[in-house]
């Protein structure tokens, strides 16, 4: 005589269960296992369990680390002093985002903090006014950056900014010679803004009192590396950059309670940049205006995929197969140069130096300057088969240009017959210069899966929820995981290996930031 299994117990309290309007696990047991039912009310139940325990885990991991936040004093008038000081003026959303990130740090509101702004906006110089408050109440300040030639810029724009108010600056690349010297003087506590790319995660360098770590692009840094340069300031106030917006339901399940804030609006004078689609047998017209472009003693990009030939992509052009071809045909007479992932570091930064410097009139180039390179002379980028390119990053390249008050342009190349998606991403680009719009585009096109895997962020996989689609959902799960924590409701065993099981090595690095 064959039984039945026995049905699970409930691990969700009745008033959480009562308040969502769920079944029971038995009653959910019974419609899948007996009755062979799977309506929405199953669903949503299913759905609930694996958001309450995705947000269970990181609850109880923040709980676990229990890290208190610097709390530092700021004078009523900070804000207004250093605007005197600043060759242009702050916009709305650049004031209130420094406001918001003081105010966490004045009283011990957050220890981290999201800041999303489009390709532009000035994150930066937000980051930089935050770090210089940080600085006055004795603590020291780390920025990493993705790229060296990205960290060579923040330090320029860093050393500049702070030691005009008497703040050693100092930078560490992976190129550094003096780097003990720097491990040393960091100790010591006589550099004050150290800024950096990997190399700051040497298990060398220990800091004499960190207390603002800034993180630019950190999608670009593994969990592993987040998590090692986060030790290295135990208090620290963290401040985590992006370029690439996301949904409050997706922030709120990548990086669980912490608040986010925003930078929408682009800094005054800022133009729209014109977006133009042509095709290959038109592509002509975009070399004519970038040679009227350098007449006028401004510069222009050009974007190649390959670096040379290859037979497996044969629909691509080769960066190392057009340069010349390009140069000859339509700018003989200009300097040109041609960068790509296999030019040596040292060789690389002259040539991004040689660009901001006028030296350069051309720069041929793969997609290395998608991030990292700022020159408000650059008025024109071409992008050769932008058929090939996601959305963001066709987005990210079109912000090499449009940096000042000069009318940009972006050319976007392709084949004569591209797919309904690549048609579908070129549109997107023509309607809108918004990165928040183009970001829900992206969204929409591709997936959440494909843009912000869960593996990339730490977390368990879900098998019935989608964190877009369930986004109230979401909310609810989170709310009442906070309530049970707050009221130090009892966790039972069970509740808890489930939670480890679901989350199992993941659990040490979801919540790294």
């Amino acid at each position: 005589m064959s039984t039945s299994p026995k049905p699970p117990y409930d691990f969700l309290p009745y008033t959480i269960l009562a308040r969502n309007k769920l079944p029971f696990l038995s009653e959910v047991f019974e419609s899948i296992h007996l009755k062979g039912i799977f309506d929405e009310t199953v669903e949503t139940r299913l759905k609930y369990d694996e958001l309450f325990l995705m947000q269970l885990g990181l609850a109880l991991q923040d709980q676990d680390k229990k890290t208190e936040s610097i709390t530092i004093d700021v004078d009523k008038d900070f804000l207004k002093n250093v605007e005197k000081k600043l060759p242009f003026e702050l916009t709305v959303d650049q004031k209130k985002a420094i406001n918001v990130i003081l105010n966490d740090m004045t009283a011990s509101l957050e220890s981290t903090r999201l800041l999303q702004g489009d390709v532009g906006s000035g994150k930066t110089i937000v980051a930089l006014i935050c770090a210089l408050a940080v600085l006055k109440n004795n603590y020291q300040i780390c920025i990493m950056s993705p790229t060296t030639t990205l960290a060579e810029q923040t330090f320029a724009v860093a050393k500049q900014f702070l030691e005009d108010e008497g703040f050693k600056v100092e930078l560490l690349v992976n190129t550094t010679k003096k780097k003990n010297e720097i491990f040393q003087a960091v100790k010591d506590f006589k550099i004050h803004c150290l800024v950096g790319t990997h190399a700051l995660l040497n298990e060398n360098l220990t800091f004499n009192n960190l207390g603002f770590l800034v993180i630019d692009e950190q999608h670009r840094f593994g969990v592993d590396q987040r998590k090692m340069l986060s030790s290295k300031g135990k208090s620290a106030y963290c401040l985590i950059m992006s370029a690439t917006p996301i949904p409050r339901s997706l922030s709120l399940a990548i990086y669980g309670k912490t608040k986010v804030v925003e930078i929408r609006a682009m800094p005054k004078n800022r133009k729209p940049i014109s977006t133009i689609h042509l095709y290959k047998s038109q592509e002509e017209k975009a070399f004519l205006h970038a040679r009227k472009e350098i007449l006028n003693k401004h510069q222009v990009y050009i974007v190649f995929a390959l670096i040379e030939d290859s037979e497996s992509k044969a629909d691509f052009d080769s960066l190392m197969g057009s340069f010349e071809d390009i140069k000859k045909r339509y700018f003989s007479e200009f300097n040109c140069a041609l960068l790509h992932s296999n030019v040596k570091s040292t060789e690389k930064t002259k040539i991004f130096h040689d660009f901001v410097k006028r030296k350069i009139d051309c720069l041929m180039s793969t997609t290395v300057i998608e991030v990292g390179i700022d020159n408000p002379n650059a008025t024109i980028i071409i992008i050769e088969n932008a058929e090939n390119y996601g959305l963001a990053q066709l987005h990210q390249l079109r912000g090499r240009v449009g940096r000042s008050d000069l009318d940009s342009f972006c050319y976007l190349v392709t084949k004569d017959k591209i797919s309904s998606l690549a048609k579908k991403r070129i549109e997107a680009l023509l309607s809108t210069n918004d990165g928040f719009e183009i970001a829900k585009q992206d969204l929409i096109l591709r997936g959440m899966g494909e843009i912000y895997s869960t593996r990339q962020h730490g977390l368990p996989d879900l098998e019935f929820a989608d964190i877009l689609r369930d986004a109230k959902l979401l909310e609810k799960a989170q709310s009442d995981v906070n309530e049970l924590i707050k009221m130090g409701y009892p966790l039972n065993e069970g509740l808890l290996k489930i939670v480890e099981h679901k989350w199992q090595r993941k659990f040490s690095f979801a919540r790294v930031l």
